[in-house]
């Protein structure tokens, strides 16, 4: 499957009137450092990386979604920078090959 998990495709077949299993854990309306530091909190509360990978895995599935200015912003924080792909062309010269000429008979009398 393409990174959705079975609670958001369970979630998604109930309908929206399911009881969320984490609660309501991150208010609406709020001041944007509010989620900024939502963020952090639950950047602590990770044990490893792989749990912290795969919870961005499935944050980032709606990134396409935003706007240009917003995805430059993310990339250069998470220093994902646009690199010119420099390729070297290599050429070889092949050294002409000379004909080989028939052997020329002697005709003149060297005698």
């Amino acid at each position: 499957m393409d990174n959705i998990c079975d609670l958001e495709l369970l979630s998604d077949m109930l309908g929206e009137d399911t009881d969320d299993p984490y609660g309501k854990i991150i208010e609406k309306g709020k001041e944007l450092h509010y989620y900024s530091s939502f963020g952090l909190h639950l950047l602590k509360q990770f044990e490893n990386k792989e749990q912290y990978y795969h919870f961005l895995l499935t944050t980032l599935k709606d990134f396409k979604n935003l706007d240009e200015e917003k995805k430059k912003n993310l990339k250069n924080v998470m220093e994902i920078f646009d690199k010119p792909i420099i390729q070297e062309k290599t050429i070889y010269k092949q050294a002409k090959q000379q004909k080989k000429k028939k052997q020329k008979l002697n005709m003149n009398d060297d005698y």
